[in-house]
């Protein structure tokens, strides 16, 4: 297809501008969208790196748009906002997760499945964990228990629930 501005080269931006309900759609090449998103008030997005710039940007996009552009939030270590956190891709120090806990936690949870690290730790690490956490693992051993049929086992575990749950 060749560019609707140009009528030379090959049309490679595929530009849609609705105004008052009324859509008009471009085929530009990549010289002339550059051009128009020069001209034009309103920006073209850049699609002539698709992995590039805005790759992560996405993943922040629903706590970034939130942000209000006139006072942000900055980290007290490094001076990150979250707006240069979520255009860079990654976190600026440990600092920053405290910081921005909240805007984090949901693109966390999105990217892993949960906000809260509930895997293995190092050797030599112990750590107590929380009546929850106890819990947690008691209902999943107990239902392996339930699967496999060990009856005694399932009455062991589920007293053992209930104490937690007592203990509260």
């Amino acid at each position: 297809m060749k560019c609707n501005r140009c009528n030379s080269k090959e049309a490679s931006v595929l530009y849609r501008e609705i105004i008052n309900g009324k859509e008009t759609r471009y085929a530009l090449c990549p010289d002339c969208a550059a051009a128009a998103q020069k001209e034009s008030a309103f920006s073209i997005p850049k699609l002539s790196d698709p992995f590039g710039d805005g790759l992560f940007e996405s993943f922040f996009a629903p706590a970034a748009s939130r942000l209000k552009k006139r006072e942000e939030k900055r980290c007290s270590l490094c001076g990150a906002t979250f707006r240069e956190l979520s255009k860079q891709g990654k976190v600026g120090c440990a600092e920053c997760y405290t910081v921005f806990a909240d805007e984090l936690s949901q693109t966390i949870t999105r990217l892993h499945g949960n906000a809260v690290h509930c895997g293995k730790a190092p050797e030599g690490v112990v750590r107590e964990m929380s009546a929850d956490e106890k819990i947690d693992a008691l209902e999943k051993e107990l239902k392996k228990a339930i699967e496999s049929e060990n009856y005694e086992e399932c009455a062991a575990i589920r007293d053992k629930i209930r104490a937690l749950r007592q203990g509260q």
